[in-house]
């Protein structure tokens, strides 16, 4: 659940995405910040390793530069994320792209993967993201 989602509209869905969220700028999506829950049961290996090669999988089509990989918690869930520097596929901008990998807690039949990318150097699109995520709950 997203708390707060001023100035982001909703994108047309995308296959496994649960919300699809946008910020826009002369009609081209300039953020994005996407939700796809996966079921705990579907999602077993969740040492360092294996969501590190998971991050890398999803990253590598899109020639990432400076790729930093960490644990990260957000409100109540905890997990991973990777982030790296890639070319907009809409824009001719760099974008900063963040994967989050979070495991939701016992009572929690999901876990989530969070997408989110902004241009590298606009920093009121990287607070737009970061309001999202500091709002993101799952209860």
């Amino acid at each position: 659940m997203l708390l707060d989602t001023r100035g982001w509209g909703v994108l047309d869905p995308k296959e496994g995405v649960y919300m699809s969220l946008g910020t826009y700028k002369n009609n081209k999506i300039i953020s994005y910040f996407g939700i796809s829950p996966v079921l705990k049961s579907v999602n077993k290996n969740k040492d360092r390793q294996s969501m590190e090669n998971l991050c890398r999988d999803v990253l590598k089509e899109q020639n990432p530069k400076n790729y930093s990989f960490s644990e990260v918690k957000i409100n109540e869930l905890s997990g991973y994320t990777c982030q790296a520097e890639v070319v907009g596929l809409n824009i001719n901008e760099t974008l900063h792209l963040s994967e989050f990998i979070l495991f939701g807690n016992d009572s929690n039949q999901y876990d989530y993967i969070l997408i989110a990318s902004f241009p590298l150097n606009n920093s009121k699109e990287k607070e737009k993201v970061e309001t999202l995520l500091n709002n993101f709950w799952t209860k």
